[in-house]
């Protein structure tokens, strides 16, 4: 005998799936199946319809060598332009870029961040970047979509802003000194190595780190009678499978070579970079300065611990730290 849960259980199956069946019906009439693009010779074909065409666009000469993508409507007018831009960081200058797509709208010379952070440049992806948004069809472009769309050059996507941001707030420590006799000596001591991004690209680095202290010794014990922190120095190596450390958890005593292609960077105690050294090239970030090998007695020094003192006591002539 079929029980009366049963049968109301039953129902009810009967009832969702009618439910299903109804809002599959509904979803083939209202939703729109999926535009296919392509590119055919430069052409723009959605459906196989042309709504335009896109070319690369090369420029050299002695100022600029870039690579743009132009996009033209039906009537051949000139309407988009795909460019790659960077920023240069708030902290470490022309030695950390943040690179980003824009579009500009060439009627009104308008500028709109490309947001989406899997966008790569090429003909395809332009082509979808303006089908998906609605930015152009066979008539020509949507003007209430750009004008929604567009806003003034020098538009940043909203994740760099955000970084952005957060470096020029950090920035604001950079003039930060340690309370403490500046004319103490000067000591560097090594910490430890890890594996890590490096601090100016999406390079996996080993990261030795050095601190960096003020203070006077006792010439008996040669114990510290005094000693302040006044700031620590990381030395980046890119790894690779040719020398030690070349792991994602290197050893934590593994020290560069003194002589090897490694780029060291000194911090105060706020974490802000204040200045980099790299084969022959020093430079201080805050205030800016470029320094080449006949400026500076780097490249006389072996050491890198000794290259580390000098640059921490170039900055405290400075004073900027």
């Amino acid at each position: 005998m079929v029980s009366m849960k049963q049968i109301v259980t039953t129902k009810n199956k009967l009832m969702l799936r009618k439910n299903y069946l109804w809002i599959a019906f509904l979803l083939s009439i209202f939703v729109c199946p999926a535009q296919k693009v392509k590119i055919k010779k430069g052409d723009i074909l959605v459906d196989n319809v042309k709504i335009g065409h896109v070319d690369k666009v090369k420029v050299k000469n002695d100022s600029l060598n870039e690579t743009f993508y132009k996009v033209t409507d039906n009537s051949a007018e000139h309407i988009f332009n795909f460019r790659n831009e960077f920023i240069e960081s708030p902290l470490y200058f022309e030695d950390k870029r943040y690179f980003f797509h824009t579009m500009e709208y060439v009627k009104e010379q308008k500028w709109a961040a490309v947001e989406n952070p899997k966008f790569y440049p090429s003909e395809k992806q332009v082509a979808k970047y303006l089908v998906s948004h609605d930015l152009l069809d066979k008539e020509g472009i949507n003007d209430a979509a750009i004008s929604k769309f567009t806003r003034n050059k020098g538009v940043l996507p909203s994740s760099i802003q955000k970084l952005i941001k957060e470096e020029e707030e950090l920035a604001t420590y950079a003039r930060y000194k340690v309370d403490r006799l500046l004319t103490d000596p000067i000591f560097v001591f090594f910490d430890k190595t890890t594996a890590a991004t490096s601090a100016v690209s999406n390079a996996l680095v080993t990261k030795s780190r050095y601190t960096i202290y003020q203070g006077i010794k006792d010439p008996k014990t040669n114990d510290f009678i005094s000693k302040t922190l006044i700031g620590y120095a990381i030395a980046e190596e890119i790894i690779t499978s040719e020398k030690i450390g070349w792991s994602t958890n290197p050893p934590i005593d593994y020290r560069p070579n003194p002589k090897s292609g490694y780029r060291l960077f000194v911090y105060n105690t706020k974490h802000v970079p204040m200045a980099s050294f790299r084969f022959i090239t020093y430079k201080t970030y805050h205030p800016y300065g470029n320094f080449g090998p006949m400026q500076s007695n780097l490249r006389d020094i072996n050491s890198l611990e000794g290259r580390i003192e000098y640059i921490a006591s170039d900055l405290i002539d400075k004073g900027v730290l």
